[in-house]
């Protein structure tokens, strides 16, 4: 019995993958693409603007040298910033597909009439509805990760080129130090964590999705954003003063939605996760598996879950007992 019911789930997953290839997996592979041609195409006009300027053919290689100005200690901080910073994109591209494949994700069904299909199949709706959130919050992020570190290996590439022309050792200032394994796992986790700290988001799209008979995002956005409005108006009359709690909270969930790490402004300087910039410069790496898995000992994540838990439970009923669209 368990081996069907893996087999059957194992199937919605390819369902929904097939059914959305293109924002899974052809659209992070496109922006790779686009990252390396734009990358090629920069440093080749570079090099022939510099060349007809000073006439010096390797010019832009010694600039490239500069890596030898960065002391030993800190070279991994450096590749591993340089390796989070060039797929920081991604992560906010992936929070607006995953948000609107959740608006669309029971929607769709009853508006082209597919779910009767599916009905007819030997196939709960818990399975179903659950395989939705499954590919949308961990199958999605993980190939997301995997055109990463493609696109990665390609930028890699190219600067190990750039450095043999710079007669710069590639091991010592580049393979080295660089650890981009590290950086993909640390992206994999963090996405694991981001599954349960978005899943109150997630929740609510879904309710929204197999709630709505047109217009799910309204569904969606209207009622937190109508319940804020009424929350600052009640404070502002009862203590005539603005109380912003409320748009914080939701503000704090979102914005961790797009890498699960603390993000806070603390006197002088910014800390995102372990990550230090202030006068004495970066001191250690962003990716730290503490600033990812401390997430499951707060508070606001299980309150969160629990949130996410109903929504998903009560889009499950509507499901069952809803056939138009």
């Amino acid at each position: 019995m368990k081996s069907t019911a893996l087999s059957s789930f194992g199937m919605l997953l390819k369902r929904e993958f097939w059914e959305n290839r293109g924002s899974f997996w052809t659209l992070p592979l496109g922006i790779g693409g686009f990252f390396v041609f734009v990358t090629l195409a920069v440093l080749t006009a570079l090099s022939t603007v510099i060349n007809e300027i000073d006439g010096e053919k390797f010019l832009l290689t010694r600039a490239v040298s500069a890596i030898k100005e960065v002391p030993q200690d800190q070279l991994d901080v450096v590749w591993d910033l340089n390796l989070l910073g060039s797929s920081a994109i991604y992560h906010l591209i992936l929070l607006f597909v995953v948000f609107f494949y959740f608006l669309g994700s029971l929607y769709d069904d009853r508006r082209d009439r597919s779910f009767l299909f599916w009905k007819s199949l030997p196939i709960s709706d818990t399975k179903t509805t659950l395989s939705k959130l499954v590919a949308g919050s961990l199958l999605a992020p993980f190939l997301w990760v995997v055109a990463i570190a493609l696109m990665h290996v390609a930028m890699l590439i190219i600067a190990s080129v750039l450095f043999l022309f710079s007669d710069i050792p590639v091991y010592e200032y580049l393979w080295g130090p660089a650890d981009p394994l590290n950086v993909w796992t640390f992206m994999l986790a963090a996405y694991f964590v981001q599954a349960f700290w978005m899943l109150p988001v997630w929740g609510w799209a879904i309710l929204a999705s197999a709630f709505a008979r047109s217009k799910p995002f309204l569904w969606a956005v209207a009622p937190p954003v109508l319940l804020g409005i009424v929350y600052q108006w009640i404070t502002a009359t009862q203590y005539l003063s603005f109380d912003f709690s409320y748009w914080q909270v939701l503000g704090n969930r979102l914005l961790g939605g797009v890498v699960p790490i603390e993000l806070s402004i603390q006197n002088d300087s910014i800390q995102v996760g372990t990550l230090s910039f202030d006068s004495d410069g970066v001191t250690e790496s962003p990716a730290s598996w503490s600033s990812v898995f401390e997430r499951f000992g707060q508070t606001d994540m299980w309150w969160g879950v629990a949130f996410g838990v109903v929504c998903i439970a009560a889009a499950i009923y509507i499901r069952r007992y809803r056939d138009d669209a």
